[in-house]
């Protein structure tokens, strides 16, 4: 036996140096494999999100309801989304390049895999509805969520620029005044006698909408046109 192989037992020895099991490393392989796929299926709930996002919001469709440009792109763009769910494909394609074998394959085709896996799910979730369930859960949920990471509510909270929503607390027919009270909490009396309804909005008690008009001063609004939260189409305001 070798003089460098008597010196490595001996230190074993001196040392008291025991062989890592293998279920250690397979252990440590599965967690791997595990944190990779739950990054991706965060990264998937991430891209139907955005999906979600942006088929439903008037900013993306409507250039004209942002004063310029920086402001379209921040109402239009769920922008924190996209760089979360950016986040978790970069970790996914992190943890998959630690595992057993993965420094094999090639780190752009690791990406563009991860990438499709979680587009094609993404939209899964997106088609069954799954993605509008999770942001109205994370709207209720987690703190501050509707002021960063879904701002549509955000878009339609500037009646100085003409644009408020909320819900409504109460409907004078005759006047055509109703009461909102917008996403801060603060109550507005509506003045809506011409206005226009898009989508199947009803002027009625619980409503959700959002308005198109002028502040006339700090609880008074001129509603000339009104929408559902969600959905499209026009039809003229009639009164009964």
């Amino acid at each position: 036996m070798g003089k460098i192989s008597k010196s490595v037992i001996e230190r074993i020895k001196k040392n008291d140096i025991k062989p890592i099991p293998r279920w250690h490393f397979l252990l440590k392989d599965s967690s791997l494999w595990i944190l990779s796929v739950v990054n991706i299926i965060l990264g998937s709930i991430g891209f139907s999100i955005i999906i979600y996002l942006l088929k439903n919001n008037d900013m993306v469709s409507e250039i004209r309801l942002a004063n310029n440009f920086f402001e379209w792109i921040v109402f239009a763009i769920p922008i924190l989304w996209i760089l979360l769910t950016l986040f978790f494909l970069f970790i996914a394609f992190y943890y998959f390049k630690n595992t057993e074998g993965g420094y094999r394959f090639n780190a752009v085709k690791i990406l563009l895999f991860s990438t499709l896996i979680s587009i094609l799910f993404g939209s899964v979730l997106y088609t069954s509805g799954t993605a509008e369930k999770l942001n109205d859960i994370f709207g209720k949920n987690v703190p501050y969520y509707k002021h960063s990471m879904d701002v549509r509510n955000a878009m339609w909270s500037r009646p100085d620029d003409g644009f408020l929503g909320g819900n409504i607390l109460s409907v004078n027919s005759e006047e055509s005044i109703l009461v909102l009270k917008d996403f801060n909490g603060l109550e507005w009396n509506i003045e809506y006698e011409n206005a226009i309804l898009r989508g199947r909005v009803v002027v009625r008690i619980g409503e959700g909408v959002k308005m198109l008009g002028e502040k006339l001063d700090e609880k008074t609004f001129l509603a000339r046109e009104i929408r559902p939260l969600v959905g499209r189409g026009m039809r003229r305001m009639q009164e009964k």
